[in-house]
Formats: C-alpha cells, sequence, structure tokens
C-alpha cells in the first residue's frame, strides 16, 4: 500500500494517471540487517568501512519491509548507485519511499552555511563521481516550503524540495518525482540517459544530528491508453 503519494515536480496534464511503477531499482530486499546495502558506493570511493566511520549506511528490517536507514555523523557522506539504460521517455517517473527521523537544526538547501537535509535522493547524470554534474536533489527540508527550487553549482546542481517540517516526522511517505519534466526545464532537451540515484542525509554544516531511512526506489511509467 502507497498511502498518501507526493507528486513533482512539473505539472503535465495527467501524468500522475495511471503510472505503473514496475522497475525496481532496490528495495533491499536481498540484503542482510545491519550490513551496507549491495550495489552502492561511496562518492569519492572508499570503502563502505571508510564511509561508515563518518555517516552510518545500514540495511535494517521495518515493518513488513527492508529500509536503508542513514545516521549522519561526524562527515557528509554521499552513497549512490547506478541505474542501467534508464530511458527517460519511457520511465519518466522516480518512485521511493522515505521517513525523516530527526531534522538538522536550521536546515536550509538554500543557504550555504545551512545546507543540510534530513533525507534527500538525486538523480545524476554524470557517469562517474562526484554527482555534482547535472544532478537533481529531492529533499525533505527542515525549514525550507514544499516545492522550493534552488539553483547550485552554476546551473549543474539543482534542489527541490519534497517535504518541509516536522508534520509527517517519523512515517512512511511515498514520493513521486517526474525526473524527465524537471531535467527538462533545469538542463534544456538534449538529455543524456541518467546514471544513477543517490542519497544523502547531513547534517555537518549546522554541526547538529539528522537520520532519514529509505525504501523501494522504482521507475514508473504511464499506463496504456
Amino acid at each position: 500500500m502507497l498511502g498518501s503519494v507526493l507528486l513533482c515536480c512539473v505539472p503535465r496534464p495527467g501524468w500522475a494517471d495511471n503510472l505503473i511503477c514496475d522497475r525496481l531499482i532496490d528495495d533491499f530486499s536481498m540484503d542482510a540487517p545491519g550490513h551496507w546495502p549491495a550495489g552502492w558506493r561511496e562518492r569519492d570511493g572508499a570503502s563502505p568501512d571508510d564511509a561508515m566511520r563518518h555517516s552510518r549506511y545500514v540495511v535494517e528490517q521495518a515493518a513488513g519491509f527492508k529500509a536503508l536507514r542513514a545516521t549522519f555523523g561526524d562527515k557528509s557522506v554521499t552513497i549512490g548507485r547506478s541505474v542501467s539504460n534508464w530511458d527517460l521517455q519511457r520511465y519518466p517517473v522516480l518512485q521511493w519511499r522515505w521517513q525523516a527521523v530527526q531534522l538538522p537544526k536550521g536546515g536550509d538547501e538554500t543557504r550555504g552555511s545551512h545546507n543540510d537535509t534530513a533525507a534527500s535522493v538525486y538523480v545524476f547524470w554524470k557517469a562517474a563521481w562526484p554527482f555534482r554534474v547535472q544532478s537533481l536533489k529531492f529533499t525533505w527540508s527542515t525549514t525550507r516550503p514544499v516545492g522550493t527550487h534552488a539553483d547550485r553549482g552554476m546551473g549543474h546542481y539543482h534542489v527541490r524540495v519534497m517535504e518541509s517540517g516536522r508534520a509527517n516526522l517519523g512515517q512512511w511517505r511515498t514520493v513521486r518525482a517526474d525526473v524527465l519534466a524537471e531535467a527538462t526545464l533545469r538542463f534544456g532537451k538534449d538529455l543524456q540517459v541518467p546514471y544513477g540515484i543517490a542519497v544523502l542525509t547531513d547534517g555537518d554544516d549546522t554541526e547538529s544530528p539528522s537520520e532519514a531511512l529509505y525504501a523501494e526506489f522504482r521507475l514508473c511509467r504511464r499506463a496504456p491508453d
């Protein structure tokens, strides 16, 4: 059951109707609880053991499914995985589930000195690390309202706030992002195939705790008429 579904980003009449989310990226079902998720790697190529010294990413058993728990330590750590042959024309929507557990104090994606977020999901186009060239970042913000857009990295890195504040803290939420529409708006029509997805839970700029859970990443297509 999806429950409530958050929709983003650029309205196209009827785009969210009759979506079929039948391409699984990862639901962590094959991972053992207490371990780093298979197929994911740290942005700078560090080993899982090195990454876990700074920010903990570990699979755990949730209520009837497995999830990835991210807990900020003392350094911002982004982890990602590739997505093979992602045809945006056929699969324009990315769906995932997340739960913010603890929001970084004063986190604000539009201010460099407070640029922390409890939960964030990236789509990135660069076929190498880091993720910062042509990437979209969808966040659960501490302070910025839903729908906020921030242009970062000289136009190569864009942020969109999907959820904000404490109202749904500790609750599982399902998100659908129209990646094709958002990417076309931000980067133009001459898009390459996305390389993959990434997640980040951080609190280094505000020097505050930050924690979230992520689950079941899927690609969605429109049902046949």
